[in-house]
């Protein structure tokens, strides 16, 4: 009889106490990726766990977000700033065909600072692996306008000011697959353009991969060595620019 009253008590007031902290969570999560005042919330609350802040934040996690400015302080001494960035994912895919779809995944502009040490390879590590994926990845719409890295105070050697990075991504359990639609990289009056197709077979050593490259180089400046011009007759100097292919 008193467990009968035990458990009367327990459906009584249990079941009532529990639907309600299932719909405040319920409703919380609701807040928080579905009403730019909790995507808001969401970003800045990540940002200050780095040290960091963001500003400028708009939209949603639910149906996109944009991020003005967002500055992060990572470990090893390691600074990242992002400019623009646009967040777009397509969350009913996920359900449906149990696939992240990322529409868009941009960037006007990147920076990262590397001031730590650089640590040394430990020579028993083991080779990296990637972990295992719960669900396939796909980016429809991958692009970055401008990046900028510095280690130790030096810039790169190349210029990534014009990247106008855009590509597409596939990543599951069986490899990768990346479709490099456009980057642009400068070095000492030089522009390369570059379309990559790249597919890696294995996500872990010895990371089987193949690639084709096409690149395009171009220079504005006329006396520069790849410049034709400059070793032609008056007569046949019509240009002051030279492109080359790598097909």
């Amino acid at each position: 009889m008193r467990i009968n009253r035990i458990f009367r008590h327990v459906v009584f007031w249990g079941l009532p106490v529990l639907a309600g902290i299932l719909l405040v969570l319920s409703g919380f999560v609701y807040w928080l990726i579905a009403t730019p005042t909790g995507s808001r919330w969401a970003m800045n609350t990540v940002a200050l766990q780095f040290d960091g802040e963001s500003r400028g934040v708009t939209g949603s996690l639910w149906h996109g977000l944009e991020v003005e400015h967002v500055q992060l302080a990572l470990p090893d001494q390691t600074r990242l700033e992002v400019d623009g960035a646009v967040v777009q994912v397509t969350w009913p895919r996920l359900w449906h065909t149990r696939q992240l779809c990322v529409q868009t995944l941009s960037a006007q502009r990147v920076a990262v600072w590397l001031d730590g040490d650089p640590k040394p390879a430990e020579p028993d590590a083991e080779p990296f692996a990637m972990p295992s994926l719960p669900v396939p990845v796909h980016v429809e719409n991958l692009g970055v306008d401008a990046f900028y890295l510095w280690q130790q105070g030096q810039a790169l050697p190349v210029d990534l000011s014009q990247l106008q990075l855009r590509a597409k991504a596939q990543l599951d359990q069986e490899g990768a697959q990346l479709q490099l639609l456009s980057a642009r990289v400068g070095y000492e009056h030089l522009w390369v353009d570059t379309q990559v197709q790249a597919q890696l077979h294995e996500l872990a050593a010895p990371w089987d991969s193949e690639a084709t490259l096409k690149a395009r180089v171009s220079t504005d400046t006329p006396e520069h060595l790849i410049c034709l011009d400059q070793y032609l007759p008056p007569h046949l100097q019509n240009t002051t620019a030279v492109e080359w292919r790598d097909p």
